[in-house]
């Protein structure tokens, strides 16, 4: 079993992004206006920082793709879907994360890998997620255990 999440370093972004929201209202909401003109606006403000907050720090942290013995289980910001690996048709890159492809005719775009060249050119971790992703389904397909599961293989 393998579970992959956001890269670390956009986690770390994130998280710092989001609290940075939450932290700003929590500053606005100690600061309050005097004025009550100002105070209507002020409430909106902290409304919407600390829901951008809340937010970003979702997004980070309720996406990832896990690979389990039989599925791949994509779970996106409230979502969450199974594919057999055996209904695997393909996985390929795309630039918001993975697109698999089943044999009914069904996709999906998982959200938790995405093309982040910006941070490693010329390596692309939604190339490796995908052909490790590829691989197992291939596997599966054809009825041959995966070597790395030492339960089989002693």
């Amino acid at each position: 079993m393998r579970i992959w999440h956001l890269h670390t370093l956009v986690r770390v972004a994130h998280t710092a992004v989001g609290l940075a929201g939450i932290g700003g209202a929590c500053l606005l909401a100690r600061t309050r206006a005097d004025r009550a003109e100002l105070r209507d606006a002020f409430t909106v403000v902290m409304a919407v920082l600390a829901l951008w907050g809340a937010a970003v720090l979702l997004q980070s942290y309720l996406r990832s793709i896990e690979l389990t013995e039989d599925a791949i289980v994509v779970r996106n910001w409230f979502s969450s879907r199974r594919f057999p690996l055996r209904a695997v048709v393909a996985v390929a890159p795309d630039r918001s994360g993975l697109r698999i492809d089943t044999s009914d005719g069904s996709s999906v775009r998982a959200l938790a890998v995405g093309m982040y060249h910006w941070m490693a050119p010329g390596h692309s971790r939604a190339e490796r997620v995908s052909a490790e992703l590829n691989d197992a389904a291939e596997r599966a397909r054809a009825g041959i255990a995966d070597p790395s599961d030492s339960s089989v293989f002693g």
